[in-house]
């Protein structure tokens, strides 16, 4: 009841439609909270990150009783918690078998953050270097459907930088390589007409893939999709 009477007190608001799961940024009208978290849903501001997360509103989950979440207290953080479990959907990466083909780093075996093929990787774009990390699927989605991998820091990770998470080398469930989506595949190739939309991200996208070459992990067909996010000011997360 206190969270809702908090959420209600930025203002009214009019019920979003269903978030999609499996959403295309910039290339079609579902709305869009994934991957995340993502810069995408920030804006620049002068802030001590220099961002200020700015998350749709018709992308906010609902609840039982279709009462949307108002962003506007998220709204005013400077980054993402250093916590931050990373979501993202992948149609075919959706099954025990196609997440034991893909084969990212278990639980079980952190230190496998640092083997060369990874295909689950988070770079500190600020350092050039590796986060320890480990990946599972969604063990309560009641479908493939609504089943998001599900990427946990080992560490958290450090204030006010900026990460970078790549996926490369997915299988489905019947071992056959997983294509990219189409706004990353544009991002990633630059072939052909270039949407408007997409275009806006060809600078963030441009250090993307520089902190991605220093890594060592190539800008090819093997690159299923990468994103970066920024992690809140420490001054962000203990104030107001």
């Amino acid at each position: 009841t206190a969270l809702l009477a908090a959420t209600a007190s930025a203002g009214p608001m009019s019920p979003p439609a269903a978030p999609g799961a499996d959403c295309q940024p910039f290339l079609d009208d579902s709305p869009c909270l994934q991957p995340f978290p993502s810069n995408l849903y920030t804006k620049k501001a002068n802030t001590p990150t220099g961002r200020r997360v700015n998350l749709p509103a018709d992308a906010m989950p609902v609840n039982t009783e279709d009462a949307p979440i108002n962003p506007a207290e998220w709204n005013r953080n400077d980054g993402f918690s250093p916590g931050s479990m990373i979501t993202v959907h992948v149609p075919g990466l959706d099954t025990p078998q196609a997440l034991e083909n893909t084969n990212p780093v278990p639980l079980a075996d952190i230190s496998q953050y640092r083997r060369g093929r990874a295909p689950v990787v988070v770079i500190d774009q600020d350092t050039g270097k590796r986060h320890p990390i480990w990946a599972e699927l969604d063990s309560n989605a009641a479908t493939p459907e609504a089943t998001n991998l599900l990427i946990h820091p080992a560490v958290n990770f450090k204030e006010k930088h900026r990460y970078v998470v790549a996926l490369r080398d997915l299988e489905d469930a019947n071992g056959s390589p997983i294509p990219a989506p189409r706004w990353f595949e544009i991002l990633r190739d630059l072939h052909g007409n270039i949407p408007p939309d997409v275009g806006s991200q060809l600078k963030r996208y441009r250090g993307i893939f520089k902190a991605l070459k220093k890594a060592g992990i190539k800008r090819d067909a093997s690159l299923y999709e990468a994103w970066n996010f920024t992690v809140a000011s420490r001054k962000g997360l203990t104030s107001r």
